[in-house]
Parts: structure tokens; sequence; C-alpha cells
């Protein structure tokens, strides 16, 4: 389900939830409108009120949390491949395939992940079976140093691969890691009591319905972030491509 779905849906059960309120305007008779029912559900308001205000900051937090850690990979992804790259170019000539092969990484990623459309499903699958780090420690396990300094520069560019491996395989697994469906499915039912509740009492006027339909356009547009946070790099949010395209900037084409 895109996050343009999880919106349209919960902005047409809240809408539906206003007009609920409403219709039980009146059907409900009067003495369940008076001023003690009146008090008593605006209490009960504020407990489902404080409740989702609660649950939809936890929400949003984990949510620029997790997105945040993608960035932070791809920042660091691209620092570690341009020290890779400037490592082994003191290695060279025996480095160059292995060069070559950080560079054409950087540009798959870019086309396939980073790109400016966002992410396909397609493409953050080839990422994952593209096992390009793999191949490259396997080059790298095949060079010969014929001096301390060069041993010295060889621990140092294989420890980089380390990472970056490390750092590929960390990206992979958060972007396996969504939010819950209960998780939705709980906050839009307290959303659409809370909007039931507060139409129930609501004056039907246009000013009434138009600022309780905004708030639930607001309220969808939430659950539009929410979900599409944990959909990187698969929604509308996308990672900058700004860390990768500077590390292709700064890796020599050969």
């Amino acid at each position: 389900m895109t996050s343009l779905t999880v919106a349209l849906l919960a902005f047409v059960c809240l809408s539906a939830s206003i007009v609920l309120g409403f219709l039980l305007q009146n059907r409900l008779p009067n003495h369940h409108l008076d001023a003690d029912s009146k008090d008593t559900v605006k209490l009960a308001s504020g407990m489902i009120i404080t409740l989702t205000a609660m649950l939809v900051g936890l929400l949003v937090s984990s949510a620029k949390s997790s997105y945040d850690s993608l960035n932070a990979g791809v920042v660091e992804g691209g620092a570690r491949m341009i020290q890779l790259d400037h490592a082994l170019a003191h290695l060279e000539p025996e480095t160059i395939p292995i060069r070559r092969q950080i560079r054409e990484s950087v540009e798959f990623t870019l086309a396939t992940v980073l790109t400016q459309n966002g992410a396909s499903e397609e493409g953050t699958e080839e990422f994952e079976k593209r096992s390009w780090i793999d191949a490259i420690q396997q080059r790298m396990r095949a060079l010969k140093t014929s001096t301390d300094a060069e041993r010295q520069i060889y621990n140092e560019a294989y420890q980089l691969a380390m990472d970056l491996a490390g750092n590929r395989w960390k990206l992979i697994e958060q972007h396996q890691s969504a939010l819950p469906t209960p998780f939705f499915a709980i906050l839009l039912c307290w959303l659409g009591l809370l909007f039931t509740t507060v139409a129930l009492f609501a004056p039907r006027n246009g000013t009434a319905i138009t600022v309780l339909m905004i708030c639930a356009l607001l309220m969808s547009s939430a659950l539009f972030l929410i979900h599409d946070l944990n959909q990187v790099p698969n929604g509308l949010i996308r990672l900058s491509p700004a860390p990768l395209q500077k590390a292709l900037e700064l890796i020599e084409p050969l």
C-alpha cells in the first residue's frame, strides 16, 4: 500500500466519521445531547486527544529517526568510497580494475536507488542482489604488496571495504523495517472516534464543516508523512543523492 493510498483512506474514514457525528445529532434523543452529556463527551475526547497526540508523536519520531539513519548511511557510504578509491590509487596499476568497479557501483546506486523519480521496488531488489562490495573484496585479496608502506595502505583499504560491506547490509536491513499495520489501524480508529464526538456537538454550518474537513486533511497528511518516511527510498520522500554525486566527482574515471 502506497503512502498516498494510506492518506486517502485516512481522509475518507475521517470524513465518514464527521458525517456520522452530524447524523447522530438527529438520531439521538435530546437528553443525550444536554450539557451534562456534552461535558462527559468532552472529558472522554480529551483522553483520546492525549493518547492520539502521544502515538502520533512517537510514530513521527520513529519515522524521522529511520529516515535520518538511512540518510546518514548514504553519507557514510559516499565518504568511505572516496577514501577507498584514494587509498587504492597508491597501489596502482594493479588496483585500476577495482577502482573502476567502485565508480561503477556508485553510478549503479545513483541510477537505481537514488534516482530523481525515486527508487522502484525492482531497483532496490537489484541493489540488494548485486554484491559489488564482495567482488571488490575478492579482488583486493588477490593483491600483492612488496613494501611495508604498501601493506599498511592495503590494510587500511581493506578495512574501508569491510566497513562499506557492513554499511551496505545495514542500509538493506533498515529498509526492511516498516511500521506495523496495527499501529495505523489503531490510530485511525482513535481519530475516527475523536472526529465523531467533535462533530456530534458541532454546529451544522459551513464554517464548522470546513474546519473539520481541514483537520481531517491535516491528520491524513500526518499519516502520509509517517508512512512515506518508512518507505524510503521507494516513497515520495527521497534520500539525497548529493553525497554519492560528490563521490562520483571525486573518484577519478579510469
